[in-house]
């Protein structure tokens, strides 16, 4: 069995570290946002077919959806990405689309962090296999002798 990459401690202290640059880049979301250009884009008539009548139930609701949208991203760049990083031994990588990559003696790991089940619509979803086939396309280019996964 292979020793841990990174101590309890050390995970502990990344895991805060990370948190703070996450709230730290969500507040800054939050204060770049221009309310006026946020409601121009909305349809008023769909607010008011779901019985919102009042001003403040449709400010806080584009304000769900807007933190809901940008929260998904942000966490997974700013907190995810380096935790999963730093736990799998996974190292940044160029690659356009992939995340990071994982290389043990049998296996070449090329990542893509996803925020769930429900991601992407049909079109990333053809991207990201691009993406995985361009990937094994390079670790096949490289002739090294492992299994590769993509994830």
């Amino acid at each position: 069995m292979n020793p841990p990459l990174i101590t309890p401690q050390e995970l502990e202290e990344l895991v805060k570290q990370r948190l703070e640059v996450f709230y730290e880049r969500r507040i800054r979301k939050l204060t770049g946002l221009n309310l006026w250009e946020t409601l121009r884009r909305k349809n008023p008539y769909l607010f008011r077919a779901i019985g919102m009548q009042k001003a403040a139930e449709i400010v806080e609701e584009l304000l769900k959806a807007y933190m809901s949208s940008s929260d998904e991203g942000i966490f997974g760049d700013a907190f995810f990405e380096p935790i999963a990083k730093a736990v799998g031994g996974g190292v940044a990588t160029d690659s356009i689309g992939i995340d990071a990559v994982i290389e043990t003696p049998t296996t070449y790991t090329v990542v893509q962090v996803k925020s769930g089940p429900n991601w992407g619509n049909a079109d990333q979803r053809r991207r990201l296999k691009d993406n995985f086939e361009n990937a094994r396309n390079t670790f096949l280019d490289r002739q090294l002798d492992r299994e590769f996964r993509a994830l």
